[in-house]
């Protein structure tokens, strides 16, 4: 599935015009044979919500801004410490998942033998 999200033409990872100028030119979204959208149905829902943050947090304008710290405490300002926590433990293993080269690398970004 993660080679498939990247490309998938879906409702969830794109905006309004997007979604608008796929339907003038004559390609809908077909969100009933979506793979991406069924597959996130299936998602528990502690799961469905990290992908929903590490989404947020990988926007352009919050890596522009360097944001992440920010909208991460916006949009996990009802949690508790604990759920906070957790939610990190998630947002590591998407990205992990997402970006396997990185998780090679010491914690200062760094390849261990560095």
């Amino acid at each position: 599935m993660a080679d498939y999200g990247k490309s998938a033409l879906c409702c969830r990872r794109l905006s309004a015009g997007e979604l608008n100028d796929l339907a003038a030119e004559g390609r809908p979204v077909q969100c009933g044979a979506c793979e991406y959208a069924w597959r996130m149905d299936d998602l528990w829902p502690q799961n469905a919500d990290a992908w929903a943050l590490y989404r947020q947090l990988c926007g352009r304008t919050v890596g522009l801004m360097d944001l992440h710290g920010y909208v991460f405490l916006a949009l996990t300002d009802t949690m508790s410490r604990e759920e906070r926590l957790d939610m990190l433990a998630r947002l590591d293993v998407i990205h992990a998942v997402l970006s396997p080269d990185d998780t090679a690398r010491g914690d200062d970004g760094r390849s261990p033998e560095a």
